[in-house]
């Protein structure tokens, strides 16, 4: 080997051990959220002495993109060093991004009424110092003597104050008659004044200790938004979303941006204040600028709160060419969004390979009309690390990297 060879040799391994340690530094510092429902607020002192509320609560979170069906699922409780599990059977389902509200009984005629319809009705009375619940996907009784965390029927598990049961290296905090014990949010925020930021309140470490803090409760779910969408007719923009529940909602601050770093508000939106009715909201933007275009909502509360909803893409003109955009965001866990142009109808096919060329998914086979189109990709049983993403059409191939975190 001559000199240049090895000089050469030596450059290659110091940028090769640079590229590990950035790696290493992001993948170990990414954000925590969770890939499954997860217990998000627990507030078990309603009508005592001093409540905020009359009843106790659980809030239910659910941080992926799908909706999740609990209709055989239950929420079981028991004391901090009780061995007896009472069990609220749920219904219905948890909307993609969105939260469950479960009502349990109250300890007192103090404090008021919870101010939306819950999602379940029990008839437990919840301790603020110390207990545990148990998220199961059945809905059979936890027997003690045989139960343990992990636990292969356990979707998420909450041990707080004195309990001798918790996830991980110890207990989530105890709450008071005018606070909760609270998840925090998705990027591990201690967010202590409303739910938190655009993500919800996903952090999950499966440590009961680290994911949970607490917060004064004046408040009870946030403004829980179902859907966002947009359309275009020539160069006018038409958006429309709806909320399943409201609370404290001023209203909507929309937010337009050509590549998703600089924003822009282009107008308001007055929202509803208190209300568990499904509204819909409409905003017509006519000032769009040509090619690719992304929206958001800034919702604020009336104490000025403010929560970023998630962003979607719209173009103004017709796509000039094929076009595979780098998904967003990424890295990403657990979903991701991707954007990709057809100038003309063709029969697409989009899947997602690992680096070895082994097809991990296949998310669109069939035949689309020209535009920009999108789609969530959720990252479900796949393990961490760099997969591709091919656009593929009758002429047209095209791929990028994506790099899931777990």
């Amino acid at each position: 080997m001559n000199v240049n060879e090895f000089y050469l040799e030596v450059f290659v391994r110091r940028r090769l051990l640079l590229l590990l340690f950035v790696l290493f530094f992001t993948v170990s510092n990414y954000p925590q959220n969770a890939s499954h429902v997860v217990i998000a607020e627990i507030y078990g002192t309603g009508g005592n002495t001093g409540a905020t509320w009359k009843n106790d609560f659980v809030v239910l979170f659910n941080p992926t993109n799908d909706p999740v069906d609990v209709s055989t699922w239950s929420l079981q409780y028991a004391s901090g060093t009780g061995t007896t599990w009472l069990r609220t059977n749920l219904s219905g389902s948890v909307a993609a991004n969105s939260y469950y509200l479960i009502k349990y009984a109250s300890g007192g005629s103090r404090g008021s009424d919870l101010p939306l319809t819950p999602n379940v009705t029990g008839s437990t009375n919840i301790s603020g110092s110390d207990g545990k619940f148990a998220l199961c996907n059945n809905q059979v009784t936890i027997v003690n003597s045989s139960f343990s965390i992990p636990n292969a029927t356990v979707v998420d598990f909450a041990g707080y104050g004195g309990a001798n049961l918790f996830e991980g290296a110890g207990v989530a905090p105890s709450h008071t008659a005018t606070s909760s014990t609270f998840r925090k949010g998705w990027d591990g925020t201690a967010v202590t004044t409303d739910y938190g930021g655009s993500w919800g309140n996903g952090y999950d470490t499966d440590n009961n200790n680290s994911d949970f803090t607490t917060r004064e409760v004046s408040s009870v779910l946030p403004v829980e938004l179902v859907r966002f969408e947009g359309k275009v007719v020539g160069t006018t923009a038409f958006l429309q979303w709806q909320t399943a529940t409201e609370t404290n909602n001023y209203g909507y601050e929309v937010e337009r941006s050509t590549d998703q770093v600089a924003w822009q508000t282009v107008g308001f939106v007055s929202g509803s204040g208190n209300t568990s009715t499904p509204r819909v909201y409409h905003f017509k933007d006519n000032t769009l600028p040509n090619g690719a275009n992304f929206y958001r909502l800034k919702q604020i509360d009336n104490n000025g709160s403010l929560t970023y909803s998630k962003c979607i893409s719209v173009t103004s003109q017709k796509a000039q060419n094929f076009r595979l955009e780098q998904n967003f965001p990424n890295p990403f866990n657990p979903s991701t969004t991707i954007v990709f142009h057809l100038p003309y109808q063709d029969f697409i096919e989009i899947s997602v390979y690992s680096l070895t060329g082994e097809k991990a998914a296949t998310l669109i086979k069939e035949v689309l009309p020209a535009g920009t189109h999108s789609i969530k990709f959720g990252s479900g049983g796949l393990a961490g690390g760099c997969y591709i993403i091919q656009l593929k059409s009758t002429f047209f191939t095209q791929q990028k990297k994506m790099l899931l975190i777990k």
